[in-house]
């Protein structure tokens, strides 16, 4: 079984955020600050590669909160 399509869009996204320069401390909100972009996309792409069901939709979900961040600001 292959990946899902909304899941194969969130690595093709991480891989495009990775060929840009990397952004240190940003904040995602709520608390949450991500120290190195690059890291935590490079961990994302991992875990939705090699998790499955339940663990890679939160993956992928966590991904989808970091884009939509960057690109609404």
């Amino acid at each position: 079984m292959g990946l899902p399509s909304n899941c194969q869009a969130a690595v093709n996204w991480i891989d495009e955020q990775l060929a840009k320069p990397n952004i240190y401390d940003f904040n995602l909100g709520n608390g949450v600050i991500v120290n190195d972009l690059h890291k935590c996309l490079t961990t994302k792409r991992e875990r939705i590669l090699e998790m499955s069901n339940y663990n890679q939709k939160i993956v992928f979900l966590h991904t989808k909160l970091i884009k939509d961040k960057l690109t609404n600001g």
